[in-house]
């Protein structure tokens, strides 16, 4: 897994995003980023780009709404929160 998302890392460099701009790729990032998160959480410190993607994606305003309402499952698996 590692060497992959060293590649993203490199990838996205200085971008905001993985293609510049906010796409689905980017929340199918963010998904597994919580995953892989879930059962190591230093495992984002080694991935500053790819953090800062996901910051970025919850930050944004219209997702935090979303992520603030019913309609948001708050756990991707039972017994693992979205927010670790």
């Amino acid at each position: 897994i590692t060497p992959k998302f060293q590649y993203l890392e490199k990838f996205v460099g200085q971008k905001e995003y993985l293609l510049g701009y906010p796409t689905y790729v980017d929340f199918v990032l963010l998904a597994i980023f919580d995953l892989l998160r879930a059962f190591d959480t230093k495992f984002a410190e080694a991935f500053s780009s790819l953090s800062g993607v996901r910051t970025r994606l919850l930050n944004n305003e219209r997702i935090k709404k979303y992520r603030e309402s019913d309609r948001f499952s708050k756990s991707f698996m039972p017994g693992f929160p979205v927010d670790l």
